[in-house]
């Protein structure tokens, strides 16, 4: 199996800003391409719906008329949610700072400022803020001063949620979402979640409409990304290009800034998997030869997501054929696996990244797959008697 060709010249425009050699792929895809059909409602549902518009238009590639009127619609959208959003942050960063409350802006709250040309680029679904855990029920309390929608049990969560519930407003017709959190959660495996003062450290600074905002350091922010965009539990939803643009903007935007060598000693996973972003988005020559990539052979299956179970549901994945759902179950396409996995491109690595698939599987399986089972036959047979 190969990447369908809109989705491989979607994913060539996975990253904040176009260079000459990505260009020259652009036009290749977009010749090649024999229906641009469904392409703007692919890149919305990605996230990239804003980054596709920018690269066609630098690129000078102009789509079919009614792809392009439907890529202008969500663009236009992005850019007003974007302007709302990034007004309600600066509100709220205003409204800690007068009560003493420290805060840390994540993933794209932070990216959309610190990476992408623009914020309206970056699509998101909500504003992710770290706070220290005892100022958590303060800045709560100040989110619904600022007319957010707050709970009577905000952590009425399961026990050690790393955060609150929700929070959201609407503000111009667009709906703002808050998650407020008291530890960060990095998937990462047998650690504990991570506090603020841990990761407040070598905070980088920068402006929200004039108010002053913090965010993690490059080094924990590609870790931070890395981890929640490809190691989430394989029960999550299914990766989206936008998270992985996110990687990409970040290296080439602090090429000449990241320390890379701390990233090769503490996070090998995160750099490897640069190598294969690399056969999907083409990355710039410098960063490239910062990490010294070689011309290593393109997977056949680069691009190809896990879409077995429980990424999707048993049911959807039976459907296909009792062979198929196990192929797709227990066997996902090589170039997923080396890059959630964090293994080396060898044989023994992808070995070694089927085998903690398979422990990953099976221990869905016994944690939640097994139990739900069990309760569902034990509610029919409560109705049964």
């Amino acid at each position: 199996m190969s990447l369908s060709p809109q989705l491989a010249l979607l994913a060539l425009t996975a990253q904040a800003r176009g260079h000459p050699a990505q260009h020259t792929q652009l036009h290749r895809h977009a010749r090649a391409l024999e229906t641009w059909d469904g392409m703007a409602e692919l890149a919305e549902e990605h996230g990239l719906a804003p980054l596709l518009s920018a690269h066609l238009t630098e690129a000078g590639i102009a789509p079919p008329p009614h792809e392009r009127d439907e890529l202008l619609g969500f663009v236009l959208q992005h850019a007003n949610a974007a302007r709302v959003r990034t007004r309600a942050l600066a509100e709220i960063l205003a409204r800690f700072h007068a009560a003493g409350v420290e805060a840390l802006a994540l993933k794209g709250a932070a990216l959309s400022f610190l990476v992408y040309p623009r914020p309206a680029l970056r699509p998101m679904r909500d504003i992710d803020l770290l706070v220290r855990a005892s100022d958590a029920p303060r800045a709560y309390a100040l989110l619904g001063e600022l007319g957010f929608r707050i709970s009577d049990h905000p952590f009425a969560l399961a026990p050690g949620h790393h955060h609150l519930d929700s929070l959201h407003r609407r503000d111009e017709g667009f709906s703002v979402c808050v998650e407020l959190h008291h530890a960060l959660d990095l998937n990462e495996r047998g650690r504990p979640h991570r506090t603020f003062d841990e990761l407040a450290t070598g905070a980088q600074r920068f402006t929200v409409d004039g108010m002053p905002a913090a965010a993690v350091s490059r080094e924990l922010m590609l870790w931070h990304v890395f981890r929640h965009a490809l190691c989430m539990p394989a029960y999550t939803e299914q990766v989206r290009l936008i998270w992985l643009a996110d990687m990409v903007s970040l290296a080439e935007a602090w090429v000449d800034d990241m320390d890379w060598e701390l990233v090769r000693q503490r996070y090998p996973a995160a750099l490897q998997a640069f190598a294969l972003l690399n056969m999907i988005t083409p990355l710039s020559p410098r960063l490239c030869a910062r990490l010294q990539l070689g011309d290593a052979r393109p997977l056949t299956s680069a691009g190809l997501f896990f879409e077995g179970w429980p990424r999707a549901r048993a049911i959807d994945v039976l459907r296909r054929g009792i062979v198929p759902a196990a192929t797709t179950t227990f066997f996902p396409p090589p170039w997923w696996l080396h890059l959630v996995y964090g293994r080396p491109l060898t044989i023994s690595g992808r070995v070694m990244a089927w085998a903690d698939h398979e422990r990953a599987i099976w221990t869905h399986a016994a944690d939640y797959g097994v139990g739900r089972l069990a309760r569902r036959v034990l509610r029919r047979l409560r109705r049964a008697w």
